[in-house]
């Protein structure tokens, strides 16, 4: 009969590895989606989180190591730093909103587009020179300038 640490560290082991598979299988089923007035992450036909483009204030790549203690993660893939797109919302308890889209730029392109026009507000680059390419959604000005 094998020591009881060995059945432990074997069910430990079966645990982790059960674990890693399902995360697996559920991360390469979810998508993000750009709809008319939100963006959603979705798995197959259900939408897991639902965010209005009236709450979204930036759409950027992180400029520094992101805590995960910090942020609401929604990544598809695991060691994919190079595919991180952070979106900063005005409320809620995690306001930055983390996803690891195919093409980051793309994505960003596309939001940027999406919220203006579903909510009017033009998204300019905070600097053309920027070395993270931040943007930054203004609200339009009228035509007498208030």
């Amino acid at each position: 009969m094998p020591p009881t640490s060995l059945i432990i560290a074997g069910s430990v082991l079966v645990t982790a590895l059960l674990a890693f598979w399902a995360w697996r299988e559920v991360a390469s089923r979810m998508r993000y989606v750009i709809g008319r007035d939100s963006f959603r992450v979705m798995l197959g036909e259900r939408t897991l989180r639902r965010i209005p483009y009236s709450d979204i204030e930036r759409v950027h790549k992180p400029y520094r190591e992101l805590r995960w203690t910090e942020t609401e993660n929604w990544r598809t893939s695991r060691f994919d730093r190079h595919r991180i797109l952070v979106l900063e919302r005005k409320s809620g308890f995690f306001r930055k909103f983390v996803i690891t889209p195919k093409h980051r730029y793309e994505m960003r392109r596309q939001l940027r587009d999406a919220i203006a026009k579903s909510t009017g507000r033009a998204m300019e680059s905070v600097a053309p020179e920027a070395e993270d390419d931040t943007d930054v959604l203004e609200r339009p000005t009228d035509s007498a300038g208030v």
